[in-house]
């Protein structure tokens, strides 16, 4: 200890021109205290680095009591509600090293996957030796804070694992920067006495018990490889959560729920519009509800109870509209017909599923305002190929809310609440599960659709709950994302529009989000740059990391934990609503294939060559079975990239699914081939209802 003690003395009189990481690991908590803009000593939480076990708890919670800029009550109200959950370390995150000087970032490969070679200068590993990954080095986006701001102290390392390539759960992770990479200026590189002490495990540098311990998995990897401890100048450890468990756990509990009902809870069919090739029948149903307070809750409420089982404790029942239709074009098979399952938008209706075609004109006397050909939906398509179609008037609709009117399509994104916004998500992908389970048992007399046919000797027209096909655009896509991830019987296909990945990249990804979020949510100057590895940021994402579609996405075809559907996507170019930066994380988390041409043409709009950073290809038409599963077989999965072509609409690509006839044709062929029980083969679309390949 006494040598520890002299070595840090000494180590106070180093040379200017020397950079070293700042650490404590003789104190707990650190000692050490770093200056941000607004405070001399809040920049210190990044002391050790961060994430880091040093601050794990005995419960499975991190201490991050100490966050900077806790002055501004949304910051701290999101530092309570990280620590009350008790949740670990997400699996989206940036990870954060302090440096007494600047690395030359610019200096440095900005190609994200460069950081993934095990000769690489930074590199972020999976240590631990229960991983199926272990070994494995991710790659990466990097950056450096050059001024101290009212987040972060300056030359703080910034490293954020390539959004939609994800961390694993229960995991140990290590952080090393070594001597190869670059410093500005004439500094060099001087290797701190407590990290000699915890790489090395030598007796001096004064570090504590548990310092070493949390070291321990950084010291066992680096033992057999080339990595010289003596050449790592910045390391932090630390494991993940998982962040998805409870909300999954919750799913599987709810379906249950449902598949337990001895009656249905839904009135009286009736036959609510008709059209050439399919009827629409309408109920209602009684849905649970499990958020405290009252809907939409604007800033208090929506927070989920639990038992001590882990189940949502059922507050309310809620009764909502729906809309299934039949198509008349075919006979009914004995299974029933084949179901596509619509989801609709922020602030959407249940008959959106039939009457959200393409744009025909704007009516602000109606809500939303945006009101396409009637009759010319989703169910339209459906019936073309003979499948059945349904739509719910999901929590937060506007047939939830009407009172709301247009703010029920932003109050599902209210980060002032985020216990709130976290348990609407969950509850529109919860009873959207409920009601799937009350849909297979439905059943529909003859009567209602009489120009529909049962097949011999039927009068009632039934659905097959062992080929149905989820669809989403939009918010309705992230629910879609959800819910197909977490229910636990199987999709056989999901199509995926208007597509976005990580609360991080969904909440700067274009300039009015960016925006809104730092002039009304972060409280600062409107112009600064809200980067992906912005601290306020990884709170939004740790909070709402379980009702994440990357963070859910996983668990459908990275380690897929039931038979994986057949997926087909539709990104929209120049997407006003959710550009390209949070379309690629998506699809790269789903390890999507992109099929035909890439028609963006800067780094920004392109997907290439981002999306081979998970893994992903470019292919030419057709496709079919492009991706394998272990134990499930092959799989179609791709995604295709189109232009809007409406100019009312500025040719807004986020609205492809309902104005191309290509993507009409393309996801018609797909589910026509699902119900000849064959993987979907996808050729160019061309015209709706067109022949299929």
């Amino acid at each position: 200890m006494l040598l520890g003690i002299v070595s840090l003395l000494l180590w106070g009189c180093k040379s200017d021109s020397t950079t070293y990481m700042v650490v404590d690991l003789a104190a707990d908590p650190a000692g050490i205290t770093l200056p941000t803009l607004l405070s001399p000593v809040s920049g210190g939480f990044y002391v050790n680095g961060f994430p880091t076990n040093l601050r794990r708890l005995d419960d499975g919670g991190v201490d991050i009591s100490d966050f900077p800029r806790q002055i501004h009550w949304l910051t701290q109200h999101y530092v309570q509600r990280i620590q009350e959950s008790r949740s670990g370390y997400p699996t989206i995150m940036p990870v954060y090293l302090p440096f007494s000087g600047a690395i030359d970032i610019a200096a440095m490969s900005s190609w994200d996957g460069d950081y993934a070679a095990a000769d690489a200068p930074i590199q972020l590993i999976d240590i631990d030796p229960e991983s199926a990954q272990y070994g494995r080095r991710f790659p990466l986006q990097l950056s450096v804070t050059r001024y101290a701001d009212s987040y972060r102290p300056r030359h703080l390392l910034q490293v954020l694992p390539t959004l939609g390539i994800t961390l694993q759960p229960n995991t140990t992770y290590a952080l090393i920067v070594t001597d190869q990479t670059p410093l500005s200026g004439d500094q060099q590189w001087q290797q701190n006495p407590q990290l000699t002490a915890a790489l090395q495990q030598t007796d001096d540098g004064g570090i504590s018990a548990r310092a070493r311990a949390v070291y321990a998995p950084l010291r066992a990897f680096l033992a057999p490889t080339d990595i010289d401890p003596a050449r790592i100048m910045g390391a932090t450890v630390w494991s993940t959560g998982d962040p998805v468990a409870q909300f999954q756990r919750a799913a599987r509990q709810v379906a249950a729920q449902a598949e337990a009902l001895t009656r249905l809870p839904i009135s009286e069919l009736e036959n609510f519009d008709d059209y050439p090739e399919y009827c629409v029948i309408r109920g209602t149903v009684n849905l649970p509800g499990y958020q405290k307070g009252v809907a939409p809750y604007a800033l208090f409420g929506g927070e989920v109870e639990w038992t001590a089982g882990g189940a949502p404790v059922q507050q309310y029942t809620r009764q909502a509209e729906f809309v299934l239709t039949i198509p008349k074009q075919v006979t009914m098979p004995d299974t029933g017909f084949p179901l596509l399952s619509y989801v609709h938008g922020a602030g959407g209706r249940a008959h959106q599923v039939y009457d959200r075609g393409e744009f025909d004109h704007f009516d602000i006397t109606r809500y939303p305002y945006y009101i396409g050909k009637a009759g010319e939906g989703p169910s339209q398509i459906a019936a073309e190929r003979g499948w059945a179609s349904s739509g719910l008037a999901g929590h937060a609709s506007r047939d939830h809310i009407p009172q709301w009117g247009a703010l029920n399509g932003v109050m599902v994104y209210n980060i002032f609440n985020p216990r709130g916004l976290a348990g609407n998500y969950m509850t529109m992908a919860w009873e959207r599960i409920y009601f799937r389970r009350i849909v297979d048992r439905i059943e529909v007399d003859r009567s209602l659709c009489s120009d529909a046919d049962p097949g011999p000797g039927r009068d009632r027209f039934r659905f097959d709950p062992q080929l149905q096909v989820n669809l989403g655009q939009s918010q309705g896509n992230w629910i879609s994302s959800l819910m197909v991830a977490a229910d636990p019987r199987p999709y056989q296909g999901v199509i995926f529009s208007a597509a976005a990945g990580t609360w991080i990249r969904l909440f700067n990804n274009n300039p009015g989000f960016e925006l809104s979020m730092n002039s009304v949510a972060v409280n600062r100057v409107p112009i600064l740059d809200l980067d992906d590895a912005h601290p306020f940021m990884m709170l939004v994402e740790w909070m709402l990391a379980g009702v994440d579609t990357i963070t859910n996405l996983q668990n459908l075809t990275v380690n897929p934990a039931k038979p994986p559907p057949h997926i087909i996507g539709f990104s929209g170019y120049n997407d006003y609503m959710l550009s390209e930066p949070v379309q690629r994380p998506f699809f790269m988390a789903l390890q999507t294939d992109l099929l035909g041409e890439d028609i963006g043409r800067t780094a920004r709009r392109s997907f290439l060559p981002h999306i081979t950073l998970g893994g992903a290809r470019q292919l030419a038409y057709p496709a079919s079975e492009n991706a394998g599963f272990d134990g499930y077989g092959a799989r179609t999965n791709v995604v295709m990239r189109y232009r809007g072509n409406n100019p009312v609409l500025l040719y807004n690509g986020h609205e492809v699914l309902f104005q191309s006839d290509a993507v009409k044709h393309q996801y018609g062929c797909f589910l026509e081939h699902l119900s000849q029980g064959v993987s979907p083969l996808v050729g160019m679309g061309w015209e709706q209802g067109g022949p299929c390949l």
